[in-house]
């Protein structure tokens, strides 16, 4: 019985003869596209009327979820705090030396690639272009490979966004309370609930002011007590006894409007 020879497939895509004549379907994604650059164009505009410290800090902030999402994808899981210190320092923002340097060896590692890929603008090697290509293993038609890398984008351009947006709240908010009395405890718990991007690791309660500061529980009662006076948190009204919580005010006053006669 004669066998029938199959076409062998090509271990890179850089290898098949017709290689790069790239095809794709442009009605399939020109919507896509089009809303891509439109919250590209936004997020430029919002970014360009940041100084370059709020700018290092919305880096900062992007790199940290970066190198917390990559290293969960191998199973490690990072203290996004102490990943935060460590990008911080490296640059510039007046992190002290001893905190960022509690971060494991892998994990500075993970900063590295992730701070030469992003910020490295040297040209492209083969050997780097040919281990991406290895990702692409189908014929030429790229367009399911563009529709997926479009939205990879879309979606980061959307966690960029609320990332910019977050920082200038955050930079607004020490801004309107600069005059406030804060002593260090109280300081040293508003940028730690102002840190996260999530929700949930925000709350302030007692007990967590007790572990960040060694405070006695009824000083941290007394601190809580206080920056609720000065409208600086709101008490969570689903939330009481044991399980008080106050969250951070971060909304602007409404800018008071005149009546007409």
């Amino acid at each position: 019985m004669i066998g029938i020879s199959k076409p062998i497939m090509s271990r890179y895509i850089w290898q098949d003869p017709k290689w790069p004549q790239w095809k794709w379907s442009e009605p399939a994604l020109k919507d896509l596209l089009q809303a891509v650059q439109r919250k590209r164009d936004y997020l430029a505009g919002l970014a360009a009327g940041r100084d370059a410290e709020h700018g290092n800090r919305v880096i900062a902030e992007l790199s940290t979820q970066e190198t917390v999402a990559t290293s969960a994808i191998e199973g490690v899981k990072l203290d996004p705090d102490l990943v935060r210190s460590s990008i911080m320092r490296r640059l510039g923002l007046g992190v002290s030396k001893e905190r960022a340097e509690r971060i494991g060896a892998a994990a500075k590692g993970v900063i590295d690639v992730l701070a030469d890929s992003t910020q490295n603008l040297k040209p492209l090697t083969l050997e780097r272009l040919f281990s991406w290509h290895t990702a692409i293993k189908g014929d030429l038609d790229i367009t399911e490979w563009v529709r997926w890398s479009a939205a990879c984008v879309d979606a980061a351009y959307d966690d960029a966004r609320l990332c910019i947006e977050r920082v200038g709240q955050v930079a607004r908010f020490w801004t309107r309370h600069r005059d406030v009395p804060f002593n260090a405890r109280q300081r040293r718990v508003l940028e730690v609930a102002l840190s996260p991007s999530d929700a949930e690791e925000s709350w302030l309660t007692g007990r967590r002011i007790v572990k960040l500061t060694n405070a006695a529980a009824v000083t941290a009662s007394r601190d809580l007590a206080q920056l609720e006076e000065w409208g600086v948190i709101r008490k969570d009204p689903k939330a009481g006894g044991r399980s008080t919580r106050y969250s951070v005010v971060l909304e602007e006053p409404k800018a008071p409007q005149l009546l007409r006669n």
